[in-house]
């Protein structure tokens, strides 16, 4: 299958407009650390609506930390607002009670939007996916 490049995460539209559109370069997520992910990896962002990929990122760093505390360290560059991370906190986006308290937090840079959205050729999961080296250079050719 090959390297790792990176993750494709599945975040909703207006999610993923605070990142590409409002430059919002902090990105979290609960449930384990992607052990796999490390910085200079891809973080790609997956709209359902679309069910595309529509852009990408390269991550900077990788940090695990409470909700609080990463409101306290980058609340203006978190891609949720206050009252969203709140929300989140408390439940996941399919509305089940949260298990584990801390975010696996990535900085990223080089954002950067797609002019033409891709399509997945694997089917989205809730939680996102790896995407190897050789899948990231197929994906890129579409």
């Amino acid at each position: 299958m090959g390297d790792i490049a990176g993750y494709i995460f599945p975040i909703s539209l207006s999610h993923a407009n605070s990142i590409f559109e409002k430059k919002k370069n902090v990105f979290g997520k609960f449930g384990k650390r992607l052990k796999k992910l490390s910085p200079k990896a891809k973080a790609l962002f997956y709209v359902s609506g679309t069910k595309s990929i529509i852009g990408e990122a390269r991550i900077k760093s990788v940090e695990t930390m409470t909700p609080e505390k990463a409101w306290e360290k980058y609340g203006v560059y978190f891609f949720l607002t206050k009252e969203e991370l709140n929300q989140y906190s408390k439940r996941s986006p399919i509305g089940n009670l949260r298990k584990t308290r801390e975010l696996s937090i990535y900085v990223l840079e080089r954002i950067k939007k797609y002019n033409n959205p891709i399509p997945t050729k694997r089917r989205m999961t809730p939680a996102g996916y790896y995407i190897t080296n050789v899948e990231y250079i197929d994906l890129k050719k579409t």
